[in-house]
């Protein structure tokens, strides 16, 4: 239910964005068909005490969010882009790839 969470406050915060047509309605079904990879497993974060740190460009380790929420940390940064209707992770427009997404 938080992925639903996060994903709708992610739906919200891009409805103020000039976004490419379709994206919006893109993010909204895939939040309708309520995938499995949405699912937030609760378990996950049991006994995990929240500490006061920056994961800074997050998308460069080897797992990332998932680690970063494991060690606790309280703040996640990923430099999210909209490419042809796509949301793309990466640092800048060179480093852009479905791959990382």
């Amino acid at each position: 239910m938080a992925g639903l969470t996060l994903l709708c406050s992610l739906l919200l915060m891009l409805s103020s964005v000039e976004a490419k047509p379709g994206v919006l309605t893109q993010i909204e079904n895939l939040t309708n068909s309520n995938p499995a990879f949405l699912r937030y497993p609760t378990q996950f974060t049991q006994n995990i005490m929240t500490k006061q740190i920056h994961s800074h460009n997050d998308y460069w380790r080897d797992v990332p969010l998932l680690r970063a929420i494991s060690l606790g940390v309280a703040s996640v940064e990923a430099d999210v882009w909209i490419v042809d209707g796509q949301l793309l992770i990466g640092h800048e427009p060179a480093a852009l790839t479905t791959d990382r997404t």
